[in-house]
């Protein structure tokens, strides 16, 4: 699941790119890695480390702190887009975030069972 921080960034990553007057491959020349790279960090599909957000906004010549601006905006956009509220976003990445297979689905179980007890 995608975390609405890293759509942020990514989104930010791609205009500050097309705003320098970039090609994927020249700013991923500029940093040293593939333009597949850069691809993937706009698109949010990986990614980006603090490291490589500092050597991004140097080639941009932006600071680290325009890729978040805007935040709180974008992410009340995502999650009405999405139907949901900032608990239930939070509590799903959380849970997201879980790498315990077996400690998951029992949560997972634990909220059916808690929906469905609400019901009646």
């Amino acid at each position: 699941m995608l975390h609405p921080v890293d759509i942020h960034v990514a989104r930010r990553l791609c205009f500050a790119r097309k705003a320098a007057g970039l090609s994927q491959d020249k700013l991923s020349a500029l940093v040293g890695i593939s333009f597949q790279q850069i691809q993937k960090y706009e698109n949010a599909a990986n990614r980006i480390s603090a490291s490589r957000l500092f050597q991004l906004a140097g080639a941009l010549g932006v600071r680290v702190p325009y890729f978040f601006e805007g935040l709180e905006e974008s992410e009340e956009r995502i999650m009405a887009e999405a139907g949901l509220s900032r608990r239930a976003l939070i509590g799903a990445v959380e849970l997201d975030n879980i790498e315990n297979r077996d400690i998951r689905e029992a949560l997972e179980a634990i909220i059916r069972v808690a929906r469905k007890k609400a019901e009646f």
